[in-house]
């Protein structure tokens, strides 16, 4: 058996321990230490105030700091109403059965529970019937009341102060530099007209700031990408055209164009006026994207287009003949599905194959509006990933890694889902063998 192989598979299977589970342990273990220091011993160790570390433990300072502020809220809560509860335990627990007493203590949790929502600290419910039963649990042994409560008390303040100050922590990290990720806008927005929401910008820039190597890839023109990520400044350029080009937004400028040799364009524009439909002939003049259209009149879908995107930079719209037919990088129809549809199998019998590369996307423009694109043969998504790794230093050396989401994909969650993934293969914990 190759055990070399079973590990290599094993690691990329099975999720490494995170920080946060690291951290957990140590509040755990710092909390115990804590109790021998009071005096506690193996045999009367008490665990509130390590349970209350774990509940506290989060990923961030933020969600931490709530969490200990709900906590102390809930614990005051609970434990007032558990010593006044433990007062009346302690009084009749002799004289009733027990399952009277095991009732009133039902009725505490209820009352503890009420009194947060009466005070609109709801979060602190859940907190508060815990200590309230930290507090109650074991009345028919508690001596004194008030010494009781005020120990369940100082245990769970311990746990929430060795959670906050674990969590200060920051445990030594390892970036990945020799990977370059690459990312679908399309994971990261609804559409391509709407802009990412502010957590998603967020966590671009940051993984920007970083030195992780991110590239987007669109199959729109920078222009939608710079609508879509406003106030993000990619270090990385970016696949955009469907992998027909790379844009450096640094330079404001294209490094890299799959345009249609002039025969190819000649032959796709004589099969569309043969067919006499509507399109958009995109062109790549001067670092800028210029756009003209063909036919007599727009289309409903088309003339929304234009009307939204008109006013926009980074492009020029034009009603009229092209003035460079070698700057050609791909005609585009829109239009509803079935017409789309109809129109692509009608194209794809008339160009041939080895020459054209004929892509049909849904639109964002509407519900039942779809998108026919024809490229030249060698513009991919993957020819353009090859020209991103020679254009970056030491790119040679990298491993590009794709992240993205196969299917259901749902927003916002899963935008962040995504970079949450890029996050944790770029900067990974110390103890994590490099694969």
């Amino acid at each position: 058996m190759d055990f070399k192989a079973v590990r290599r598979k094993l690691q990329g299977s099975i999720p490494h321990i995170g920080q946060r589970i690291i951290k957990t342990a140590i509040a755990v273990y710092v909390c115990f230490l804590i109790n021998l220091l009071r005096g506690y011993g193996v045999s009367n160790m008490s665990v509130d105030a390590a349970i209350t570390a774990v509940i506290c433990m989060q990923n961030t300072m933020v969600d931490v700091r709530r969490s200990s502020f709900n906590r102390i809220i809930g614990t005051i809560i609970g434990a007032v109403w558990g010593l006044v509860f433990l007062e009346i335990l302690w009084a009749i627990v002799f004289d009733v059965a027990f399952f009277i007493c095991y009732a009133i203590i039902a009725i505490g949790v209820i009352v503890s529970i009420y009194t947060t929502v009466v005070l609109k600290k709801s979060d602190a419910s859940s907190l508060a019937a815990i200590v309230f039963l930290c507090v109650c649990g074991s009345f028919f042994s508690v001596g004194n009341p008030v010494v009781h409560a005020f120990g369940r008390l100082l245990d769970v303040f311990i746990g929430t102060s060795v959670a906050l100050l674990v969590n200060l922590l920051r445990l030594p990290k390892k970036k990945n530099q020799d990977c370059v990720f690459f990312v679908r806008t399309r994971d990261l927005g609804p559409d391509s007209y709407v802009k990412a929401s502010p957590a998603v910008l967020y966590q671009i820039r940051t993984l920007y700031e970083r030195g992780a190597k991110l590239c987007l890839i669109s199959q729109h023109a920078p222009a939608f990408i710079v609508h879509q990520m406003v106030a993000v400044n990619p270090t990385v350029p970016m696949i955009v055209m469907d992998g027909a080009a790379i844009y450096d937004s640094v330079e404001s400028a294209y490094l890299y164009k799959a345009c249609l040799p002039v025969d190819s364009a000649r032959m796709a524009r004589e099969a569309l006026d043969k067919l006499g439909c509507n399109y958009f002939t995109y062109t790549i003049h001067h670092n800028k994207t210029c756009i003209f259209h063909h036919g007599e009149q727009y289309n409903d879908l088309e003339k929304k287009v234009y009307d939204r995107l008109k006013k926009t930079p980074y492009r020029s719209y034009f009603n009229e003949e092209i003035f460079e037919e070698n700057e050609i990088v791909y005609f585009k129809m829109i239009d509803t599905e079935d017409e789309i549809i109809r129109l692509e199998n009608l194209i794809t019998g008339m160009l041939p194959p080895e020459r054209f590369r004929i892509v049909r996307h849904k639109d964002d423009t509407g519900p039942k509006a779809s998108a026919l694109y024809i490229y030249d043969v060698n513009a991919t998504v993957e020819n353009a990933k090859k020209q991103i790794l020679s254009l970056i230093p030491r790119g040679a050396l990298m491993t590009p890694v794709d992240v993205f989401l196969p299917d259901g994909f749902r927003y916002p969650n899963d935008a962040l889902h995504v970079l949450s993934m890029v996050d944790r293969r770029f900067e990974q914990p110390f103890y994590v063998r490099k694969k």
